[in-house]
């Protein structure tokens, strides 16, 4: 609760802060293949992430956030027993709209990603994205607790931008992940500020 001055009662009003904390997961993702160099498919994957993310305000509408997104792609047919590791480290543009109780963003980026682990280990199925990799979304998040829900949907984007010469089997990768998570306010600015 916050007094307003001259009204002689107490009115609520949200806190910015200079920092916000989030941890969340959750996905699928796509995997487009040219195997006969002629004709192309797309092979679905279930997907689970877990993301540790922070955004700094920079203004009353503009953040920037960056992550740490671990993800894990698993064959969604169940023919194999495929699996693909990999971290991302995207930096983001948020445009966000806070209220008493809600805070809304559409947010988009850049990203770099790192294979960790693939198994079974194929040489002619390895994938390692140049970069960068694109990201967009929207996100919200609702007041419960010490912090607030945080709901995150968003489309991503990598290939082997620059390996156009040699034929690679996989040369592109697409994902969509709905991500339920928390986050944490930090450092709350003084109003007016």
């Amino acid at each position: 609760m916050v007094y307003v001055e001259g009204q002689g009662r107490q009115a609520e009003a949200f806190q910015e802060h200079w920092l916000y904390l989030g941890l969340l997961g959750g996905g699928y993702s796509n995997w487009m293949f040219d195997r006969s160099e002629m004709n192309s498919e797309i092979n679905p994957f279930i997907s689970a992430n877990l993301a540790l993310q922070a955004a700094v305000r920079l203004a009353r509408f503009f953040e920037i956030q960056t992550e740490l997104n671990l993800i894990a792609d698993f064959d969604a047919i169940g023919s194999s027993s495929f699996m693909s590791a990999y971290l991302t480290t995207p930096v983001l543009a948020k445009f966000v709209m806070q209220g008493n109780q809600l805070k809304a963003g559409v947010f988009a980026g850049a990203y770099l990603c790192m294979p960790l682990l693939q198994r079974p280990s194929d040489a002619s199925f390895e994938y390692t994205s140049d970069p960068p990799g694109f990201i967009f979304g929207m996100s919200t998040a609702i007041n419960l607790g010490p912090g607030k829900l945080l709901l995150d949907g968003r489309s991503s984007h990598d290939g082997r931008w620059r390996h156009r010469a040699v034929r690679d089997e996989v040369y592109y990768r697409s994902s969509f992940q709905f991500n339920i998570g928390y986050e944490w306010s930090l450092f709350p600015k003084r109003l007016g500020k």
